[in-house]
């Protein structure tokens, strides 16, 4: 159905340091119809059909897609956790057993998980959030600046001779120092 306000959350018990996101999926039109495709970070209740989603006109259900990340120095082990549906005065709620295995991924990744991009996810339009998001999720955007006929999208701004990189270092450089990825687990 149709509802205002529905309230997801996972959360395990806070001595399993299990970190849980919750993402609704913005639809696409498809020429199978209307599908469910872009994670969005739910931030509040999900309304049904999604308010900020033009292509959900007619939804009647929504899909979730909900994130639990273990970080290093978790005990292995079952981890208890709880997803819980509320709407209308109603609540669901679904125990969840997560199973937390005795070893842990290196920080270093030993390949390049890539995923390439043209005209969205740049530092100069989304800011880093694009980046961080990637990062978070063990992969890597490139942002590709260029197109078909050679043309960069953002050039630094003088000559060939006198070239100036300052705009372009600032905001650039995070992703080269790091700094645009402090506080994410990896960082």
């Amino acid at each position: 159905g149709q509802a205002e306000a529905v309230n997801v959350k996972l959360a395990f018990a806070p001595e399993s340091k299990v970190r849980t996101a919750v993402y609704r999926l913005d639809y696409v039109q498809t020429k199978a119809g209307m599908m469910p495709d872009i994670a969005v970070p739910l931030k509040a209740a999900l309304a049904i059909p999604a308010k900020d989603d033009p292509e959900a006109a007619g939804q009647t259900n929504a899909s979730v897609l909900c994130e639990a990340y273990v970080p290093h120095g978790a005990a292995a082990g079952p981890a208890k956790g709880q997803l819980t549906v509320a709407v209308d005065g109603q609540t669901l709620q679904v125990q969840v057993e997560l199973s937390v295995w005795n070893f842990t991924l290196p920080n270093t990744l030993s390949w390049v998980p890539e995923m390439n991009a043209y005209g969205t996810g740049g530092p100069e339009k989304e800011g880093l959030a694009y980046y961080r998001l990637a990062h978070e999720h063990r992969t890597c955007l490139t942002r590709l600046y260029y197109h078909w006929n050679g043309m960069a999208d953002y050039p630094p701004k003088g000559e060939a001779e006198k070239l100036d990189w300052t705009t372009w270092a600032q905001q650039f450089g995070p992703l080269f120092t790091g700094q645009a990825f402090k506080g994410l687990p990896r960082d």
